[in-house]
């Protein structure tokens, strides 16, 4: 029986304790050997699925694993998935966000269908049902149909791997049964949300919300804000290290999401900041931003540092709002960039977009004039120096 009624679940097992913790959702988990076990919201079978996955596991480190497909659960499912999506081979590793982001979707496919569902009996009417559940609002918030059909199709992921890996023969679903938000319906739910709104919201940062966040930020969130000035997102700046800044401020390497090149020169006033945190620690390989701890703010789990304590900030300045977060400083470079240059190729390199035309297998190279053009056109807005002041 449970020894406390909190988030955590206390068993005796052969004269030992077994702690599991609880997550939000209400389902126990627990890791063994660096691999996590979802245990449903059931604590009288928490013990027997515990064992069962240690068990499991002890096996497929020397090599006798086996697997009962017949009986095989949703959240055996998720398990085997996770783990095969992080022990992939270093060429095929996922980022932190993609996995994060099957996580959760592991956790709404076991809240929406059940976690002792057997595969063999899946049907259209559980994904019927799904589709609902992840259709509902989470808290006072409906979910808008880009997210719904997120979720969707990285539950078709899932589904798809298990094909693959045997686990199926066949998906469990018609495409009519789980068929996800049409273009279409996105775009109406766009423009009705903007027309029905009293006030459009917009993602791009203005250049005085960004100042008033400036003037009271540390050194970490000032370096972290003027490189998002520069088109990098929360994960680029954490992952980003000294021996990444070439000589006169020129970045040239893969952004770790898309593996597409990316291409910028830093202004100047970024390149003085990076300086300043050379002073205090030159080795090349260390992360330029850094806690108090020593730790790197790369994010490993749904929380971001970077992105929390922009919110922090934007609160404390007073401009905090909807739609106003660390990635408005990339929408506003897009946006600023593009009106400013209309060199669109020169912006897509600098964000290091993923998306293909086919001028890009016939486009050599993208000069360092363009480029650099691009970014001074945002230096000169920001600063509101002569040339692009207008906003």
């Amino acid at each position: 029986m449970p020894a406390t009624k909190s988030k955590q679940l206390t068993l005796n097992y052969q004269g030992s304790k077994l702690s599991f913790g609880q997550h939000s959702n209400g389902q126990y988990r627990k890791k063994y050997r660096g691999k996590a076990c979802w245990l449903g919201h059931d604590p009288d079978q928490v013990l027997d699925k515990w064992l069962r996955f240690v068990e499991e596991v002890d096996k497929s480190l020397t090599g006798e694993y086996s697997f009962d497909i017949a009986n095989m659960t949703v959240i055996d499912l998720c398990n085997q998935f996770l783990t095969a999506k992080h022990e992939l081979p270093a060429d095929l590793q996922l980022s932190e966000s993609t996995l994060r982001g099957y996580q959760t979707a592991c956790r709404l496919l076991i809240d929406g269908i059940g976690a002792d569902k057997k595969l063999t009996r899946l049907g259209d009417a559980d994904f019927e049902r799904l589709r609902v559940y992840l259709s509902k609002p989470r808290g006072s918030r409906a979910k808008s149909l880009t997210t719904v059909k997120s979720y969707m199709r990285s539950v078709s992921v899932i589904f798809n791997w298990a094909v693959d890996e045997r686990y199926l023969d066949r998906l469990p679903y018609r495409k009519s049964a789980f068929r996800p938000p049409t273009a279409k319906a996105i775009n109406v739910e766009r423009y009705e949300k903007e027309r029905n709104s009293e006030t459009a919201v917009t993602k791009v940062a203005s250049r005085e919300e960004i100042k008033a966040v400036l003037a009271i930020a540390d050194k970490n969130m000032e370096l972290a804000i003027h490189l998002g000035l520069h088109g990098l997102g929360n994960t680029d700046i954490a992952e980003l290290s000294f021996s990444d800044v070439k000589p006169r401020g020129w970045i040239r390497r893969p952004r770790s999401k898309t593996g597409k090149l990316r291409e910028l020169r830093l202004w100047a006033e970024t390149q003085s900041l990076i300086e300043s945190f050379k002073a205090e620690d030159t080795d090349p390989d260390r992360k330029i931003i850094i806690g108090r701890n020593g730790a790197d703010w790369i994010p490993r789990n749904s929380t971001n540092q970077i992105s929390k304590r922009f919110s922090q900030l934007a609160k404390t300045a007073d401009v905090d709002r909807e739609g106003l977060s660390f990635y408005s400083l990339r929408h506003c470079f897009q946006s600023k960039s593009e009106d400013f240059t209309q060199d669109y190729p020169a912006v897509s390199r600098i964000l290091g977009r993923s998306k293909r035309e086919v001028a890009d297998h016939y486009r050599d190279k993208i000069s360092d004039e363009r480029l650099e053009a691009v970014t001074e056109s945002m230096r000169c807005w920001f600063f509101e120096l002569e040339g692009n002041s207008n906003d």
